[in-house]
């Protein structure tokens, strides 16, 4: 399942990339950037606190319930506002896809795939390797659970 959502995941940047080319001045491209890559941060750090506080309180079944709906919130003003028309269609036909290796013959490609990949494995460590070591090694002790009705969390 990991998988699966890594696979979903994968068009995320690229379809920022296309919108951010298509819907913005060059001038304006380098802030719409940075909220879009704030935003992939801002989410995780205030949601994780915030979600453990709601299971915390209310147990994962609501919270689960809360959180796919709330996604889902998102479709309205999608629909509302989305781009409409043949002049949409044609715009994605008329550009055709480069090649992987039209793409990896520039400089600033290759580095942005391997500053992507630093950064993810720099995620990677902070969230599986590190916690343990500092546990073994270090003898951090683990989060004790709180005793209560939704300790099975």
């Amino acid at each position: 399942m990991r998988l699966v959502l890594g696979l979903g995941e994968s068009i995320a940047y690229p379809s920022y990339a296309r919108i951010l080319a298509t819907r913005f001045a060059e001038h304006q491209r380098g802030l719409a950037n940075a909220l879009v890559d704030a935003g992939t941060k801002l989410g995780p750090a205030c949601g994780t606190p915030l979600g453990g506080l709601f299971m915390a309180q209310y147990g994962w079944r609501p919270f689960f319930i809360v959180l796919g709906a709330g996604a889902l919130l998102w479709l309205v003003p999608w629909i509302a506002w989305m781009p409409r028309g043949a002049a949409v269609s044609r715009s994605a036909r008329a550009e055709e896809s480069p090649a992987v290796w039209q793409i990896f013959r520039h400089r600033s490609a290759i580095f942005r795939a391997l500053g992507l990949f630093c950064s993810n494995y720099f995620w990677y460590f902070l969230v599986t390797w590190l916690p343990a070591y500092l546990e073994t090694e270090r003898h951090f002790p683990k989060p004790r659970r709180r005793s209560g009705r939704h300790s099975h969390i």
